[in-house]
């Protein structure tokens, strides 16, 4: 509902990255990662009016069967399995256990890499330590205090914090989001990174007559270097150093 909702008012929900708890709490209908053609009404009508299942946590329960190896719970592909959970199945009422099951898992590996459970997303290393994030909790709770950002990409806590305004649905990325990271010295590379060092000041800094500029510097003699003035009449470092990134 919260995600039909969103779609109705032109909000989009683009996680940078999401973690796998809230993977599983996705809807299984109309998942954001699946394509177009994934669900059919007819197969997938047993699902959702007779298994219930509303989230990709319950779709993955209902495929833990179709791994079980041992004699006593061993799943068999056929409409009448005796394992416990197919069982189970038909006293709800289902007439095909084994085939919901493998729905159910079409919709399962359907699903992009970006939301996929199976996908272990890479570790931005940007998150705050645990004291980090206790403290900030505090400053929240008591309303005073410093509260440091928390620049992780990985949503941990809610599907809430993931929805944008300004966003085209048309420009968001299926894949997750990943840190870039400095090659190894002495490595050669078919793309290789550059290293950009820059600089801002400002002469004058919060007087009328203040001037700022700022430089971006490759290398000895390289073609690329830059140096630059801030033109208008608002001046400081801080808009210089902004301006040179």
């Amino acid at each position: 509902m919260l995600l039909k909702t969103t779609r109705k008012h032109n909000i989009s929900f683009v996680p940078i990255k999401i973690s796998k708890d809230m993977k599983k709490k996705l809807p299984a209908w109309n998942h954001i990662g699946t394509p177009t053609n994934t669900y059919h009404k007819t197969k997938t009508k047993c699902l959702n009016e007779i298994h219930t299942l509303t989230n990709v946590k319950d779709l993955i329960k209902i495929c833990k069967r179709l791994t079980h190896i041992n004699n006593e719970d061993q799943h068999h592909p056929w409409k009448d399995c005796p394992c416990p959970a197919c069982q189970k199945d038909h006293r709800i009422g289902c007439k095909d256990p084994h085939k919901c099951t493998q729905t159910a898992n079409e919709i399962l590996l359907k699903i992009t890499s970006k939301f996929n459970t199976k996908t272990k997303p890479k570790k931005d290393r940007l998150t705050l330590t645990r004291r980090r994030l206790e403290k900030n909790h505090q400053a929240h709770k008591n309303r005073q205090g410093e509260i440091l950002f928390d620049p992780t990409t990985t949503i941990h806590s809610n599907l809430a914090d993931s929805f944008r305004i300004f966003m085209d649905p048309e420009h968001i990325s299926p894949t997750p989001a990943h840190r870039l990271r400095a090659p190894a010295r002495g490595l050669n590379l078919l793309q290789g990174h550059i290293t950009i060092f820059t600089d801002g000041s400002c002469i004058n800094n919060r007087k009328e007559n203040s001037q700022s500029g700022g430089s971006i510097w490759l290398g000895e003699n390289h073609p690329k270097n830059l140096a630059f003035r801030i033109p208008g009449n608002k001046h400081s470092n801080q808009i210089a150093e902004i301006s040179a990134i």
